[in-house]
């Protein structure tokens, strides 16, 4: 069976390079022969997704197609999605593309899907995404909206979902409403870097994890004032050194090591590796060391891989 399964799949592959590449790479094609197999091959698109059985399944694959047709077209096949949520989304992303005078309207249609979701959760998603796609005069409103819904999520993930499409002071009041400690702190720790630089810094001074002060210091350092970016590039190296787990001491270490002068850089990066070396679980030492890995200058690589 499982043979004969191989040999089906082997006539449909070698049939569809046959038929199809001719159409999707023309060599000496026109313009218009290109745009004509462009819309067969979005109509086929569009027949697999509609004939999909499984509700859910279908709409998430005609949202996927919609949101790559051209745009006068994907405005109608938007309106045929039944679920809100899917339905908002696509109508946001296609107005960005839609003629200028055009675009208000379908933003408008947008936020009336939106704001018919009665899963709240899912609203307030819907209403953070399409925020980030309106003029900036009409998202004051709509971000204020999605704030007011936040405390009222129970779902960490949705929260953190939301809080990371926000803008960036909206996103931390967002995070503050997060109940459980460890995820606020990991999503405030993504936020701080976006912050004015001197509220990113007082925000990455209180996190109680290591790991997350050290990083945000890192990421914040470069937008201070010269005079004052080896001071905080210290304090995130002493931070990173008082982290008890190996392995996000070592990815800390090598994160500042990339923000540091290139006379200080090579000592900091060999000091990850050892730490990422000490690590007694061979999963998590091979993950430390993919992270400093990563993270190396190339001269620095040549280096370190002689000591391996």
């Amino acid at each position: 069976m499982g043979k004969f399964r191989d040999r089906r799949q082997s006539h449909c592959y070698l049939q569809n390079e046959a038929s199809t590449n001719p159409l999707i790479i023309p060599t000496t094609a026109t313009a218009a022969a290109q745009i004509k197999t462009q819309t067969k091959v979005f109509d086929e698109a569009l027949t697999i997704a509609r004939n999909i059985d499984a509700p859910h399944q279908r709409e998430r694959a005609l949202t996927h197609v919609v949101t790559r047709l051209p745009a006068m077209k994907a405005v109608g096949v938007a309106r045929t999605i039944d679920d809100p949520s899917l339905r908002s989304r696509a109508l946001a992303e296609i107005a960005t593309r839609l003629p200028t005078e055009m675009q208000p309207n379908v933003l408008d249609e947008a936020l009336s899907v939106a704001h018919s979701i009665d899963h709240l959760e899912s609203r307030a998603e819907a209403l953070a995404e399409i925020a980030t796609r309106l003029p900036t005069g009409m998202q004051p409103s709509v971000l204020d909206e999605v704030l007011m819904l936040a405390p009222s999520i129970k779902n960490p993930l949705a929260l953190n979902k939301i809080a990371t499409q926000l803008p960036a002071a909206h996103a931390l009041e967002a995070a503050r409403s997060i109940d459980l400690p460890v995820l606020r702190e990991f999503v405030i720790a993504r936020i701080a870097p976006r912050l004015p630089a001197a509220h990113g810094l007082e925000v990455a001074r209180s996190f109680d994890a290591p790991f997350y002060h050290a990083n945000a210091l890192a990421e914040i350092a470069p937008r201070l004032p010269p005079q004052t970016q080896a001071s905080i590039l210290d304090e995130a190296l002493a931070a990173a050194r008082s982290e008890n787990r190996f392995a996000l001491r070592a990815e800390a270490l090598a994160q500042i090591a990339t923000r540091l002068p290139p006379e200080t850089q090579q000592g900091i990066f060999e000091e990850a590796l050892m730490v990422a070396r000490c690590i007694e679980k061979p999963e998590e030492s091979a993950k430390a060391l993919a992270e400093v890995a990563a993270r190396l200058p190339l001269q620095t690589r040549r280096m370190s891989s002689t000591r391996l």
